[in-house]
């Protein structure tokens, strides 16, 4: 058994020893540190251990998973794991696979261009991530199953076919200085009961790729409202999100349907294809401090059972309009027929919404009903049911 670092000789850009003979032979903690190259197998860790990848002028380390639908590292059992330094591309499955309990750190890790994710979280595993990119990949950057969690930080996800990360979990997701921007359906897809927290996260760009086989069925595929968001929830998921910006997306900024909720604190979400918001839920629905501005078509729009709050926010230069429920009024026998009428409370306070054709104002309207204006935008407090 060795102990201690074990080191793999660096005899050229192809190195003939394989990474897992080391692990295979190393004592459980062991640190192994892989010279410069590129390493064409697929790894099983079953213990923990340190991976380490070394640095030369000019290149680091690259593992390329040869076998067909298998991850280039697959990381399970109840061990503690930490991968540093390493490059996963073009695995011919998925990049990382994180299974049963493991925890697993990453550092400075890329996984780009697989066939599958570039990291796929299952079980009871747990990931920590920083300053790592999962780009590129033919299904999506991040996938999370189970109860499976992940806190990412300074992390980018971007350009993979399907989401930046989809999650169906009842596990936690944070999300800290991340970017997740160009990816084929969606930003960001939540579904289960996973409480997210998001702060400083860019979303920008999203969606407007052709609709992909994930590693899950994802509600996008199931619900084409969902398909082309910044950010989509839906089941029982609850997002926090702080100091964020969701821009550009195909369609919709962000859509929350089903029970999710979501509180959105000092955030932007802006220019997006057709809606800012569109929230089709039973759960809470509340911004502060946020700015909704020159979107496609509506900047916010409410239904169902919602219950929507809205308090110190700006909903400017919204081409369509500005707030809007799903009702009679609104929408006509459309709403009267619809499972989806506008049924929750509505209240608010020091809102910002402009006028329409004035500078800033909104489109057609900045409230429909036009009674909610004066609910959003007094200085008290009231509340509505939008009817």
């Amino acid at each position: 058994m060795l102990l201690g670092t074990v080191m793999l000789a660096a005899c050229s850009s192809e190195p003939s020893l394989s990474i897992q003979s080391l692990i295979d032979e190393a004592s459980p903690g062991a640190t192994v540190s892989i010279p410069p190259g590129t390493y064409r197998e697929n790894l099983v860790v079953p213990k923990s251990t340190n991976l380490v990848g070394e640095m030369d002028d000019s290149s680091g380390v690259s593992i390329v998973g040869t076998a067909d639908g298998e991850a280039a590292i697959e990381i399970k059992g109840d061990v503690e794991v930490t991968l540093r330094d390493i490059a996963i591309t073009r695995s011919k499955g998925t990049g990382i696979t994180t299974a049963t309990s493991a925890r697993v750190t990453l550092e400075n890790v890329q996984a780009k261009n697989c066939t599958s994710s570039g990291l796929s979280v299952r079980d009871q595993s747990t990931v920590v991530a920083a300053n790592c990119e999962f780009s590129g990949s033919d299904r999506n950057g991040i996938t999370i199953t189970g109860n499976g969690q992940l806190e990412a930080t300074n992390c980018v996800l971007e350009g993979n076919a399907a989401a930046g990360l989809a999650a169906v979990t009842t596990g936690s997701i944070w999300l800290s200085t991340c970017d997740i921007r160009g990816n084929g359906e969606n930003g960001v897809t939540l579904a289960g009961s996973c409480p997210v927290v998001m702060t400083n996260v860019t979303v920008d760009g999203n969606g407007g790729g052709p609709v992909t086989a994930g590693e899950f069925v994802t509600l996008a595929s199931a619900f084409s409202v969902l398909l082309g968001t910044g950010i989509s929830l839906s089941d029982e998921v609850s997002l926090e999100m702080v100091d964020s910006e969701v821009t550009a997306s195909e369609r919709t900024g962000i859509v929350v349907f089903d029970q999710a909720a979501i509180d959105v604190v000092n955030c932007s979400v802006l220019r997006n294809g057709q809606h800012g918001i569109l929230a089709v839920c039973d759960g809470d629905v509340s911004l502060e401090s946020s700015s909704i501005g020159s979107n496609a078509s509506i900047g916010i729009i409410v239904a169902g059972n919602t219950h929507f709050h809205l308090e110190s926010c700006r909903i400017r230069s919204n081409t369509g309009g500005g707030v809007s429920v799903f009702n009679v009024k609104c929408y006509g026998t459309e709403a009267a027929s619809s499972p989806y009428h506008f049924s929750g409370p509505i209240s608010g306070a020091n809102n910002d919404i402009g006028r329409p054709n004035t500078l800033g104002g909104n489109g057609e309207f900045d409230c429909c009903p036009s009674s909610l204006w004066s609910i959003l935008c007094r200085e008290v407090e009231g509340t509505d049911d939008g009817s």
